[in-house]
């Protein structure tokens, strides 16, 4: 398994002590009572709630859209990314459940840390997941930014071999492979703020079609996330 997340665990994980449960608890949000065709996992960011897209009102504004497909949100709280037993639980909890029943596409929305967690997940079972949305990134360490910067290009970058196990490094490595793949790089869409505090979004924002990305005014706050959530409906980022 990748040491996907221990180079964050010093800065992030102080003091967290909820337990990783087997299975990931996820509340979900159907469409209707029967089946949709569609399912969207919610990942969310850093400290969030249980209810957090419930508080904030993600489904009520995703109906308020027409959207008519299922969403599922994990807990997927500090604890999976301290034991790394997120990706794991995603895909025995979540994933494999969701294919059994035959959705027609299944796809994950991120917010800043959920965002890095989506990524690796999509580098790890690489057929699982149909579409990648990207809300406020967190995108790793800043260093692996700097490198990509000075080789010129993302095209340019490569990983060196010691830095194969560094989750940073995974990340970007994932990230160069959608964007060289004609049909991968239709499927990856990106909001974040102009202000946002986490680096490497005017990068990745380069690496994939404009059509894809969408910027407004703000930082790396709630309310700008739930902007840009409303944007990507606007543009129709989740059009079938």
């Amino acid at each position: 398994m990748h040491r996907y997340l221990l180079f964050i665990l010093s800065a992030l994980l102080p003091g967290c002590n909820l337990p990783a449960r087997v299975p990931i608890e996820t509340v979900k949000f159907p469409a209707t009572d029967q089946r949709a065709e569609h399912l969207i996992i919610l990942l969310s960011g850093r400290g969030a709630a249980k209810s957090y897209f419930s508080d904030y009102q993600w489904i009520k504004i995703a109906r308020n859209y027409g959207s008519k497909v299922d969403y599922i949100a994990p807990y997927a709280h500090l604890g999976y990314y301290k034991t790394q037993s997120l990706l794991p639980r995603l895909n025995e909890d979540v994933i494999k459940p969701a294919k059994k029943l035959g959705y027609k596409t299944i796809s994950i929305v991120g917010i800043s840390l959920g965002s890095f967690g989506l990524l690796l997940y999509s580098e790890r079972f690489p057929t699982d997941l149909d579409r990648l949305y990207l809300i406020s990134p967190y995108l790793g360490k800043t260093e692996v930014q700097l490198e990509i910067s000075q080789a010129g290009s993302l095209d340019n970058w490569q990983i060196k071999p010691e830095n194969n196990g560094d989750s940073s490094y995974i990340l970007w490595q994932q990230i160069k492979k959608i964007s060289q793949d004609p049909v991968l790089k239709k499927k990856i869409f990106l909001g974040y703020g102009k202000q946002d505090k986490h680096k490497g979004q005017t990068l990745l924002a380069s690496a994939i079609p404009a059509k894809q990305v969408i910027t407004i005014p703000g930082g790396h706050r709630d309310k700008i996330f739930v902007r840009l959530w409303e944007k990507m409906f606007e543009r129709g980022f989740f059009d079938q």
